[in-house]
């Protein structure tokens, strides 16, 4: 039977992830694919940031943005 499941898990400093599975799984022979994707959170908060800044200041020096007035 096919199971999928998704988790997230740190990759220690010698470089193994340690996959764990269901208890049932156990002495149990398994087929598995292994796909992942690097989380850096922090670089992506600093690439953000960085658009944002540079967005903003495209429109710094132009004339306020008048809104309309509610009738």
């Amino acid at each position: 039977m096919l199971q999928t499941t998704k988790r997230f898990a740190r990759v220690g400093e010698d470089g193994i992830l340690r996959i764990e599975l269901p208890l049932d799984m156990i002495n149990t022979e398994v087929e598995y694919v292994v796909i992942y994707h690097a989380q850096n959170p922090l670089k992506e908060q600093a690439e953000w940031q960085e658009l944002a800044q540079r967005t903003y200041s495209a429109l710094a020096e132009d004339a306020p943005i008048a809104a309309r007035e509610e009738v």
